[in-house]
């Protein structure tokens, strides 16, 4: 069962292209290199400090392009969308 904080963070994920005009469109297709999406995975989290799972959503949502999901992140923390578990490792 997803936490209401989880929740709002997936909205917040989901409706991020309707809501930020400086995002852009995620590719249609995500990469099916495994080892390329390991390597935005670290990337991402990296330079989020966010934990595994939410660095995967983030990612996931954002159509596994890492300057919309960096972008969002950006978006999501400036306002207060981002619960404190995202950052628990």
């Amino acid at each position: 069962m997803q936490s209401d904080e989880e929740i709002e963070w997936l909205s917040v994920l989901s409706c991020s292209q309707n809501t930020f005009s400086s995002v852009v469109a995620p590719p249609a297709a995500a990469p099916t290199d495994a080892a390329n999406q390991q390597a935005m995975l670290a990337q991402l989290a990296q330079k989020t400090n966010m934990n595994e799972r939410f660095t995967l959503m983030c990612l996931s949502e954002a159509g596994w392009n890492l300057d919309t999901a960096y972008t969002n992140f950006l978006e999501a923390q400036r306002n207060g969308k981002i619960p404190e578990e995202a950052f628990q490792k």
